[in-house]
């Protein structure tokens, strides 16, 4: 809002106009809902005398319950209205309701009874709540004036209270509003020391020899899955952190208006931020667009570390295994075919009896193929698959191979970011954080080149997978693989990052499940607003008992209907829920269907088409060449009206062509 926002209007004259008023025929919902005559609105109805004035309360009773205020005039009511009731109260005429306004004080008496009657209130009785709801309203949630208003109009309603002259309700609205702007660009400005202040107001200016302020860079994030784009990364994370604006405690202030503010200061440019009036506002949209900014840089370096995972790293390593399986296959197809031939040569001896030596075995096998090839084949396939081979230690072998790559961002990256965990993933997180300094101790005698010391990590945290490769038979004694461990945890804290296990402190996508979540001092203190503004009791007993009651009326009902057969499991233990019995359809909906199907007329529908087109002479003028230039054809209305039949159809262009097909 403006500064003198709260000076002027924020209702359009059609806003304004329909305040207060019917805007057409109700819904047949409305009409059952709000102009429903119920039993005691039949006795209060039943005391007037004369059908005009009956009817005339009964517009009355059902207009204020329906607009929330009386109209100037009640006969100022859609056609339909007056039916309804009439129809209701049994009254044949209802133009008897004309003479309803002929003597004035009836409307006002009457207005007085209803008042009473139902309990609805003046507005000036509900002023001072009325105000703190806009007020929590509008500071939690940052709505706009216009929506405040609705939502101003909807609580008088539901509370029975009269709705006011709609200048008086807009000039309230948009004070409280302005108040609450005016409030949260103070808290925050508040919030920051005199050196925070100055290297916010720093990102707005343009230093000499750059085209662009500080704050146009830092709101490029990077865009290539590439290690260096991701070092880029995390020193863009620490060059937001550097301000130390994230350790602002922006608790005071509800996190959808710090991202409000968030939003105009990533999107205008330094001139307009510059110019932004007052002082407190500007501080304050800066102060929330750099804390928005920590984060978003924080969550465009784990979208590319995810990325460069995923698509770079395990999807390239399992693409290279599969092309290794594709070479091996023409060097062991022959020897698989031999030795499946031997096997296959047992699996018959299982008919030949008892009495079968080992020679004769041997003698059968070598009609096939003889000792010397099996004992080649043998070898050859213990060569390229040995025995205990793991069957993903492939494509793990082939991520190893990656390590340089891994080694160009890892440091940075693992100190960058600071990162939280939940109790049973706080075990791969010590473990990612300290690979930097493992990675980083030099070679001794103990420990060669290429290994780490087995007491210096984890091992609790090797996934079976990795263990073969991690623990190889042939390290040194004491040591683990040093490059398979390294891609072990960070498999590991990949996983339990994308399941949010592991979680980035200033992140909003990779946040803790409990990231948003208000506790404690915060919770206490904006309890009350929050609760007013949501309209739920400060009490959440009542509605508890309500769900709690909703939801054993349908425990009820779902073994009735059991019972009834409706519901029955099968022996896979699926739960089948049987259809539910139509209501069948009244003869006079049947009757009405064929009479008003015998009144349509059977025309073609290119013919319909053509007509409707018609209407308006400009509608095939409309459409131009791709190119930019004028029609092509002088009977584009014919090709328009057989394309839109044809595609609106489904059927095709033969029946369009062919004369008499679409009747």
């Amino acid at each position: 809002m403006s500064e003198n926002e709260d000076e002027k209007g924020f209702l359009t004259a059609g806003q304004v106009a329909g305040y207060g008023c019917f805007d057409g025929e109700p819904s047949t919902e409305d009409l059952q809902r709000f102009f429903y005559l119920d039993d005691q609105d039949r006795v209060l109805i039943g005391k007037r005398r004369g059908e005009a004035s009956r009817l005339g309360f009964a517009l009355q009773l059902t207009t204020v319950r329906f607009l929330g205020t009386f109209l100037d005039d009640p006969l100022d009511v859609p056609a339909g209205v007056v039916d309804e009731l009439a129809g209701q109260l049994g009254i044949a005429d209802p133009s008897v309701v004309k003479s309803y306004v002929e003597r004035v004080n009836t409307k006002w008496e009457h207005r007085r009874e209803i008042c009473r009657a139902q309990g609805w209130r003046d507005f000036a009785s509900v002023g001072e709540e009325l105000t703190r709801w806009i007020d929590d309203r509008a500071w939690n949630t940052g709505a706009g004036p216009k929506t405040i208003f609705d939502g101003v109009v909807a609580w008088l309603r539901a509370r029975q209270v009269l709705l006011p002259a709609v200048g008086e309700l807009e000039r309230l609205v948009a004070r409280v509003v302005r108040a609450t702007h005016v409030r949260l660009w103070t808290t925050l400005a508040e919030l920051v020391t005199a050196r925070q202040a100055g290297l916010l107001l720093d990102l707005i200016e343009v230093p000499d020899g750059r085209r662009v302020s500080a704050l146009e860079v830092l709101r490029r994030g990077p865009t290539d899955p590439t290690a260096k784009a991701l070092v880029a990364a995390c020193r863009r994370i620490a060059q937001v952190a550097g301000m130390g604006v994230g350790a602002v405690d922006l608790a005071a202030v509800p996190q959808r208006r710090v991202v409000d503010l968030a939003r105009r200061g990533m999107t205008s440019n330094a001139t307009d931020l510059r110019q932004t009036r007052p002082h407190s506002k500007r501080l304050a949209t800066l102060l929330s667009t750099a804390v928005y900014l920590e984060g978003k840089a924080t969550d465009d370096a784990l979208e590319l570390f995810d990325v460069i995972m995923t698509s770079v790293l395990l999807a390239r390593a399992e693409r290279r295994s599969a092309v290794d399986k594709l070479e091996r296959y023409p060097r062991i197809s022959k020897d698989a075919a031999r030795l499946a031939a031997a096997v296959a040569v047992l699996l018959e001896a299982e008919d030949w009896g008892d009495e079968v030596t080992i020679a004769v075995l041997w003698d059968h096998i070598g009609n096939v193929v003889s000792r010397a090839q099996l004992r080649a084949s043998v070898a050859n396939i213990n060569e390229i698959m040995p025995p205990d081979a793991d069957p993903d230690g492939e494509w793990r072998t082939a991520l190893m191979t990656r390590y340089p790559f891994v080694r160009k961002f890892l440091r940075v990256f693992v100190e960058t970011i600071e990162f939280g965990a939940s109790a049973d993933a706080e075990p791969v997180l010590a473990a990612l954080r300290a690979l930097p300094d493992l990675l980083d101790k030099p070679a001794t005698k103990r420990v060669p080149a290429g290994y780490l010391d087995a007491r210096s990590v984890d091992l609790e945290v090797v996934s079976p997978g990795w263990r073969n490769l991690v623990l190889r038979r042939d390290r040194p004694p004491g040591t683990v693989e040093k490059v398979a461990y390294v891609f072990c945890v960070l498999e590991a804290s990949h996983q339990r990052l994308r399941r949010r296990n592991i979680f980035a402190a200033a992140s909003s996508r990779w946040a803790g499940p409990r990231a948003q979540l208000l506790s404690g001092a915060a919770w206490e203190a904006g309890r009350e607003s929050l609760m007013n503004s949501l309209q739920l009791p400060a009490d959440p007993g009542e509605l508890l008992d309500e769900a709690a009651a909703e939801l054993d009326a349908i425990w009820r009902h779902t073994p009735a209907r059991a019972a009834a057969g409706a519901v029955t499991v099968d022996a896979q233990a699926r739960v089948h829920a049987g259809a539910l019995e139509a209501i069948p359809e009244p003869p006079s909906l049947i009757d009405l269907r064929r009479r008003t199907q015998a009144m349509m007329p059977r025309v073609d529908i290119g013919e319909l088409i053509l007509e409707v087109m018609s209407w308006c002479p400009q509608f095939a003028t409309a459409y131009t060449h791709i190119g930019g230039g004028a029609r092509i054809s002088d009977n584009l209305d014919l090709t328009l009206a057989a394309v839109l039949t044809a595609q609106a159809l489904n059927v095709g262009w033969g029946p369009v062509v062919s004369p008499g097909a679409m009747r």
